[in-house]
């Protein structure tokens, strides 16, 4: 099976969508992420596993922490204080998240610096992107962009 999250070294979460919402604030992660089946046949059915893949981040911070990702339908949006939340209680330092689409870069770095969303894919739905990947370690955090651009022509 694979991973829906992963742990690099002693301080990068790396998730497809984001962190969980506040019904799983009062846990930590690794008790969160215990009450996850596996396998996991269907990730609806499993609300931390929803938030898990579907959660994205505020564009622009509210005084809530989270709010309802009404763009998805499903899930959750969070503030920079829920993120830093989130690390703290899980003596982390970053999150390295995918699927949502990045302009141009293919990467956007956000909240506090804390929050890198890197999107692979290089003409997504026929939008003019570059992709790029991560290397995280214990001690750096690489973003290498691939020139797709001219492919793309």
């Amino acid at each position: 099976y694979l991973p829906i999250a992963a742990i690099v070294g002693d301080g990068v979460f790396c998730v497809h969508g984001g962190i969980p919402g506040p019904n799983w604030s009062h846990l930590s992660l690794a008790e969160s992420m215990a009450s996850i089946p596996c396998p996991l046949r269907e990730y609806a059915t499993n609300e931390l596993a929803t938030d898990l893949m579907w959660s994205d981040p505020m564009e622009t911070d509210t005084q809530e922490l989270f709010v309802p990702n009404h763009d998805r339908c499903v899930s959750v949006k969070f503030s920079t204080a829920a993120l830093q939340d989130f690390l703290s209680r899980n003596n982390l330092q970053f999150v390295i998240r995918a699927h949502q689409y990045q302009v141009h870069l293919g990467f956007k770095v956000q909240k506090k610096n804390q929050l890198i969303t890197v999107f692979s894919s290089s003409a997504y739905q026929n939008l003019k992107n570059q992709s790029s990947l991560v290397f995280a370690s214990d001690s750096k955090i690489r973003i290498m962009t691939i020139d797709t651009l001219a492919d793309q022509m």
